[in-house]
């Protein structure tokens, strides 16, 4: 919840600076709300996960075989 929240706040910031000519290139529009049904998406910051030879851990999942 807090990653969204930040992409919606540098989303907005990224609108009014736009807006305010403040930002280079071409006008940016307002940020859109998305439907996230499609496809599930994760992100984890540098220490939420770990690569192991044959084993990923990831945060809150635990140890996931890696099939190469």
């Amino acid at each position: 919840m807090q990653q969204s929240l930040n992409d919606l706040n540098q989303a907005y910031q990224n609108f009014f600076k736009s807006t305010k000519g403040q930002r280079k290139g071409k006008p940016v529009k307002p940020p859109k709300f998305k439907s996230r049904k499609l496809k599930q998406t994760a992100r984890f910051t540098k220490g939420g996960f770990k690569i192991g030879q044959n084993k990923v851990y990831l945060a809150k999942i635990g140890k996931v075989k890696i099939v190469w």
